[in-house]
């Protein structure tokens, strides 16, 4: 529908439009101390009518979705409706040692979810990142967003509000805050290295411990603006997550759950490096990790790590 005109409003309904017009009224032109105060007066006068009319918001509309048809990052997609007799085919769009990757792959081998692994980005979907899930030529992006949909999925109950906050977290304070502490140790960047080459040698130790302490600094910033609610060091919420455990073996009782997967997950690639062992100890979660690691479910190759001399 068009919007009315002007003067068929309400005037309080002009005057609450009017604070975002200042500049095209004709008089907003002027320059100096008489048209500040002139756009300071109408801006209260708005303001002094939105107090009172108290205008209704507008719905939110839905964010649209890729050229593709499949969901950008961040954005809910619809339950999956069909069972699990009739998966032919599952296929995770991965890296490695990527963090949400493993998660996944953590959570799926634990649930006996069949898959199967292509490394490296989707090669005809209009989203650039990884990970990207397909369940029968279904496409789901963002790992938050996979969780959210296929928990529900593969554990026949809907995620509770609890574990749905737990696993949000995880994705936006821990997980950020972990690369951080990661890229800021020289020794765990030198093992990254390994872990892509299968070598290291002098020269690349000596660029590794100057561009160390660079990229911390780099990406703590960048992080910070993009997670704000991101806190280091990662063992605060490590020791929040402590105190949930309670006196249970996992944070669902006596098995493990989605909650569990999803944080053991995240940093499972990385075991052996200080950063996770400053995190465990910090957080006071050494034995929780040990029942997990005796699970075996974590699915990350251990590459050969050559020791710095």
């Amino acid at each position: 529908p068009r919007a009315p005109h002007a003067q068929h409003l309400a005037p309080c309904q002009r005057l609450a439009g009017g604070g975002a017009n200042v500049a095209a009224h004709p008089d907003s032109s002027r320059s100096g101390t008489a048209g500040a105060v002139f756009a300071l007066a109408v801006a209260g006068q708005s303001l002094r009518a939105r107090r009172k009319c108290r205008l209704p918001r507008l719905p939110r509309l839905p964010r649209a979705v890729l050229a593709d048809g499949s969901n950008e990052e961040g954005e809910a997609v619809a339950p999956i409706t069909f069972g699990l007799d009739e998966v032919e085919d599952i296929v995770l769009y991965q890296q490695e040692f990527s963090p949400p990757c493993v998660k996944l792959r953590t959570m799926f081998k634990y649930y006996n979810l069949p898959f199967r692994v292509v490394n490296g980005r989707h090669p005809t979907s209009d989203y650039k990142k990884i990970p990207v899930l397909e369940i029968n030529n279904r496409q789901i992006n963002d790992s938050h967003v996979i969780v959210k949909t296929v928990v529900p999925w593969f554990t026949g109950r809907p995620m509770t509000e609890k574990e749905m906050m737990w696993e949000k977290r995880i994705t936006y304070e821990f997980q950020p805050a972990f690369e951080v502490e990661l890229l800021g140790n020289e020794r765990d960047v030198a093992m990254i290295w390994t872990r892509a080459t299968n070598f290291i040698g002098g020269w690349q130790r000596g660029i590794i411990g100057i561009l160390s302490p660079i990229l911390k600094v780099v990406v703590e910033a960048l992080f910070k603006s993009r997670y704000p609610e991101m806190e280091l060091p990662s063992s605060k919420f490590g020791l929040e997550f402590r105190r949930a455990l309670g006196d249970q073996a996992f944070f669902h009782g006596e098995q493990p759950g989605p909650v569990d997967l999803s944080l053991y997950g995240t940093y499972a690639a990385f075991n052996g490096c200080s950063a996770t062992a400053r995190f465990l100890q910090a957080s006071k979660l050494e034995e929780w990790h040990g029942r997990m690691e005796a699970l075996n479910v974590a699915d990350v190759e251990q590459p050969k790590v050559y020791a710095m001399r």
